[in-house]
């Protein structure tokens, strides 16, 4: 059996935002001034309370000193690179991340069996009827995308004559600001703020869209791949910029045929590339382009040794 504990840093607001994170189990820890090293003594007890831990996983170089304060809470500490998604051995003493082990991209799935009922369970759930087009933001908290840049996008295909509802989990960045927009008449045919998981908007969009916003934010994109693989499993293609394709395709020269290329991903490039998807035939998954990268779990399994009865 495997056991998982998710320790969530942050302050207060950003506990919030991650309210809607479909993760069980999950210890919500406060980061004293913001900085993440500061946390050591929340996690001690935590660790203290949950018993030994085979496996620590950091999720971004920014916990490398809480790493360090933190390092007798496992012998085999793990560190995930939030720009290429790799996973990496991590020195918690050091501070330096080694050899690497592989991807904690997963690899994204072929169309689910049960794709129309869960479509039809995310419409129901957001208030949305089965024939309006819908196009969702790609956004949670631990990457929250630009609701301003997806509005600039909707814009350009409000005046291209392409009508669309929007759906915008409220896990995101410059969302007052979006609203305010909203409010004062841009061009957008209707907006739903979803309190629910982002996996529901994917489950509910025709095309999902990263607004990644600045250019600085094209970094750590490493967990909206999970976001992504619901999508194409309900066959919704994902536009993307070509960074991040790169990335979660693993290095192969053929991307999965869902993931649609927006270059750089400003608004301008995001309209560019929804365009085609609202008016002509969608792209389609098939097997033969899904990859077969081991999971995370996988690898886990493998580093911390097969005769480890269990993986926390």
């Amino acid at each position: 059996d495997d056991a998982h504990i998710v320790a969530l840093l942050g302050a207060s607001h950003q506990h919030a935002r991650s309210a809607a994170l479909e993760v069980r189990g999950a210890a919500r820890i406060s980061s004293p001034l913001g900085q993440p090293h500061r946390a050591a003594p929340a996690l001690r007890r935590l660790v203290a309370t949950a018993g030994p831990l085979d496996a620590v996983v950091c999720w971004g170089a920014n916990l490398r000193r809480l790493a360090r304060r933190a390092a007798h809470a496992s012998h085999l500490w793990l560190e995930v690179d939030m720009h290429s998604g790799d996973l990496h051995a991590l020195d918690p003493h050091r501070g330096s991340a080694g050899t690497g082990i592989g991807s904690a991209v997963p690899s994204l799935p072929s169309l689910s069996a049960n794709a129309a009922a869960l479509r039809a369970v995310a419409r129901n759930q957001l208030g949305i009827s089965e024939s309006e087009p819908v196009i969702a933001l790609v956004t949670d908290a631990a990457c929250p995308a630009s609701a301003t840049d997806l509005l600039g996008a909707l814009a350009m295909l409000h005046v291209a004559g392409i009508r669309a509802t929007c759906v915008m989990p409220t896990a995101t960045n410059e969302l007052s600001r979006a609203q305010r927009r909203v409010r004062e008449g841009t061009y957008v045919q209707r907006v739903v703020y979803s309190e629910h998981g982002s996996a529901t908007a994917m489950h509910a969009a025709d095309v999902a869209v990263c607004a990644p916003g600045p250019a600085d934010a094209l970094g750590g994109h490493a967990s909206l791949a999970w976001l992504a693989c619901e999508a194409a499993r309900v066959g919704t293609p994902i536009v993307a910029p070509d960074a991040w394709i790169g990335a979660w395709s693993h290095g192969t020269t053929s991307p999965h045929p869902l993931l649609v290329s927006a270059k750089a991903g400003t608004p301008t490039d995001l309209a560019r590339a929804i365009v085609p998807l609202m008016t002509g035939p969608r792209p389609t998954s098939n097997s033969a382009a899904v990859s077969t990268s081991p999971s995370l779990l996988t690898m886990l399994r493998s580093a911390v040794g097969t005769h480890a009865p269990h993986v926390r």
